[in-house]
């Protein structure tokens, strides 16, 4: 009795877990070229489709000297692709900005945008881990 309990459960955390991901984003298949489709998978987290996961982008904002913090200044995190803004946030009372999200491994631009500075920095996003990167601003 308790393994038949144990095993329809297992199914349908298995199923609830693959639909899950069926309707997420981009979804489980990337489109590739105009009519293949490419299953992303990673096994390493059971509830998280392709390759992405919970990833922090951080550094700080300073200005063309490199040396002055940008203060409560709006950052922006979007896809190179598509620019599609993936998350933001501000830089706090010393210019660091901290931004987390469910990210790939694919190009983004990091930005800032003031009515006096502008600045932007393209990274390459490690998933899984924290990614440091610095902006310097320039005067408009």
């Amino acid at each position: 009795m308790i393994k038949r309990y144990v095993l329809t459960l297992l199914l349908f955390v298995s199923f609830s877990a693959l639909c899950g991901c069926l309707y997420r984003g981009e979804g489980i298949f990337k489109r590739i070229g105009h009519s293949d489709y490419k299953a992303r998978l990673s096994f390493q987290n059971l509830f998280a489709a392709g390759d992405g996961g919970l990833t922090a982008v951080s550094g700080v904002v300073l200005l063309e000297d490199h040396l002055t913090p940008l203060r409560n200044v709006p950052v922006r995190l979007k896809r190179k692709k598509e620019q599609v803004i993936v998350s933001s946030t501000h830089t706090d009372n010393v210019g660091r900005f901290f931004i987390t999200g469910i990210l790939y491994s694919e190009p983004y631009v990091v930005e800032i945008e003031s009515e006096r500075y502008s600045g932007s920095k393209d990274i390459i996003v490690n998933p899984n881990r924290v990614n440091s990167h610095d902006i310097f601003a320039d005067k408009r």
